[in-house]
């Protein structure tokens, strides 16, 4: 996280940015009880790795803000569940609204007006953003076709809108998908 916000503080100055947009796509916590046959590997419990990721992304956001604004926007994953039985678990109960809830709580007794948090229903599963003329759409992605060509024709056409960017949390490894 140190050597991200070092380059985003590089790209800050040589760019003259003025606002960050942060966007969260989901599985900030691992939720063992979706592996049980492996939770006893698992280094924090779920209590724990959602008191980590509060810190860990308040502090970042702290860090990247003294250079210019911030947005931080965030929706849940599929281990942010509360509960990790799919079919027992109440739509929208998930770590991530008790995540993005804390960190907004700790920048309003802080004082902090550099840095936003969007306060969006806990049920919601994309993210759309229109930043610098470009429309943006963000989603977790864990419902999705394996066909890269074919999903990402599907989430670009299925509001209507021509969507510039698509950002997918989930995936395991980083990779870039053109159209």
């Amino acid at each position: 996280v140190n050597q991200l916000i070092n380059e985003i503080h590089k790209y800050v100055k040589l760019y003259n940015v003025k606002k960050i947009y942060v966007i969260n796509t989901g599985d900030v916590i691992e939720q063992i009880a979706m592996r049980k046959n492996q939770s006893q590997y698992c280094e924090f419990n779920q209590s724990e790795q959602i008191n980590h990721a509060i810190k860990l992304i308040f502090r970042f956001l702290v860090a990247i803000s003294d250079k210019c604004e911030v947005e931080y926007d965030s929706i849940a994953g599929n281990h942010d569940r509360q509960n990790g039985d799919l079919s027992a678990n109440l739509d929208g109960d998930n770590a991530e609204t008790i995540i993005r809830e804390q960190i907004g709580n700790l920048i309003e007794i802080g004082k902090l007006e550099k840095i936003t948090v969007i306060d969006r229903p806990h049920t919601d599963k994309e993210i759309i953003k229109e930043i610098n003329g470009v429309l943006i759409k963000a989603r977790h992605g864990d419902n999705v076709i394996k066909d890269d060509k074919r999903q990402l024709k599907a989430d670009i056409s299925m509001d209507e809108a021509f969507y510039t960017m698509l950002i997918k949390g989930h995936e395991h490894n980083f990779r870039c998908v053109s159209e």
